[in-house]
């Protein structure tokens, strides 16, 4: 018996050998290039998807300037390309809200690289954010953000780049007197969004 799903991307052949298996394969993979061109379709012209995860540290491990706060080491794909990178900044004029705060008009410095090592570039975003702490949680949050592209600020391929991401996961954090910021913290960020405008 043969079968395939298209709906989770997977293919799945059994008695691949026999003409009405391999005829069955030929239709999954042309579904599924079909489903994943649907998809691909929904991101604007002239602009890639991109999706990442981290693991972010406080303080930075990769600041680029001295008053860098978080930092993560990034790995994710870029218009179906694998990259890997960092980000580092921090949340601007934060307000304490009790159980939850806010941050705007924060500055991230994003770098990134290609499969192979190479550079391909970096830009900077502003963030506006949000944190919360749940009760009886102390130490314990979760992390919303909304980053967008700084125009005209980006380097190598990211020189006129533009566009948005959503930013968000778990934190946890403790006071920490063994560095300047007197606390120390660990973030695991999920980012969603698109890069517009790239060049070669």
């Amino acid at each position: 018996m043969s079968k395939c799903n298209a709906i989770s991307g997977s293919i799945v052949v059994v008695n691949s050998a026999s003409p009405v298996s391999a005829r069955l394969f030929a239709f999954c993979a042309a579904l599924l290039l079909s489903h994943a061109s649907t998809g691909l379709a929904e991101t604007k012209p002239g602009c890639l998807d991109f999706r990442a995860v981290g693991h972010a540290t406080a303080p930075s491990l990769h600041p680029y300037l001295p008053t860098d706060i978080w930092g993560a080491d990034l790995w994710g794909v870029l218009g179906g390309q694998l990259v890997s990178g960092y980000i580092t900044g921090n949340d601007g004029d934060v307000s304490d809200h009790g159980a939850s705060s806010t941050g705007k008009n924060g500055s991230y410095h994003v770098a990134l690289k290609d499969s192979q090592g190479g550079a391909m570039g970096s830009f900077w975003i502003q963030v506006h954010s949000e944190f919360s702490f749940p009760p009886g949680k102390a130490g314990v949050g979760y992390y919303k953000g909304l980053g967008i592209i700084v125009q005209g600020k980006g380097e190598q391929m990211f020189a006129y780049a533009s566009g948005s991401f959503d930013w968000a996961g778990p934190f946890v954090a403790w006071d920490d007197t063994t560095n300047e910021l007197g606390f120390s913290g660990r973030f695991n960020p999920e980012i969603k969004g698109s890069i517009c405008g790239l060049t070669d």
